[in-house]
């Protein structure tokens, strides 16, 4: 079965080039949500979804956070890779990965290809601009 991604994001450009990025890998299924709201909508239509990738910052509710903290109750096997331009949160709920932007969205692929946005391969890709 192919991997179900949500990639969460309300500036558009942002989205769209990480949505690119993944559409163009093999083996994968992408969604795609502008804010929090949309995005629980989206689980709740595809709970198979394994792999987010959100904003922490966007407007409405929840914001990237709140919707961290749905998810991972609502749909607990789910990796979620948090984001930010306005840096690393004080505390992140556990299991639950962080990468600054700008990102290498090919990096971001190449985590959920891989299966996780935790172990050492991807955490280290995440953290290194090409």
């Amino acid at each position: 079965m192919d991997a179900q991604v949500l990639v969460v994001e309300d500036e558009m450009l942002v989205r769209w080039s990480l949505v690119d990025a993944l559409n163009a890998a093999e083996g994968l299924i992408v969604f795609q949500a502008s804010n929090g709201s949309s995005a629980l909508d989206m689980m709740a239509k595809h709970p198979d979804i394994g792999f987010v990738v959100s904003d922490i910052h966007m407007p409405g509710k929840p914001d990237g956070l709140g919707l961290c903290q749905e998810i991972r109750s609502r749909y607990p096997l789910a990796a979620i890779l948090l984001a930010s331009g306005r840096g690393r949160p004080a505390t992140l709920p556990p299991e639950v990965a962080y990468v600054d932007k700008p990102y290498d969205p090919d990096a971001i692929v190449d985590c959920v290809l891989h299966g996780s946005f935790s172990d050492p391969h991807c955490q280290d890709r995440l953290q290194h601009l090409p």
